[in-house]
């Protein structure tokens, strides 16, 4: 497993959104949202539920990120 792919999921969690990762990171959004949806192919589950511009972490996104 890519560890940049956790450290991406860490970040958009804790800004509740790629936009604000973006900025607070300085990282693209683009790179963000493609190893967002990488690790939940590799996992096979959404780790977001995406409602707009804002995302919310689902229960299985929630149990990761405990982890």
């Amino acid at each position: 497993m890519d560890l940049s792919l956790i450290d991406c999921f860490v970040k958009v969690a804790d800004s509740r959104s790629i936009s604000a990762a973006s900025r607070r990171y300085r990282l693209p959004k683009s790179t963000l949202s493609h190893k967002i949806r990488q690790l939940e192919d590799e996992f096979g589950i959404e780790l977001f539920v995406r409602e707009g511009h804002q995302l919310h972490v689902t229960d299985a996104g929630a149990e990761f990120l405990r982890y």
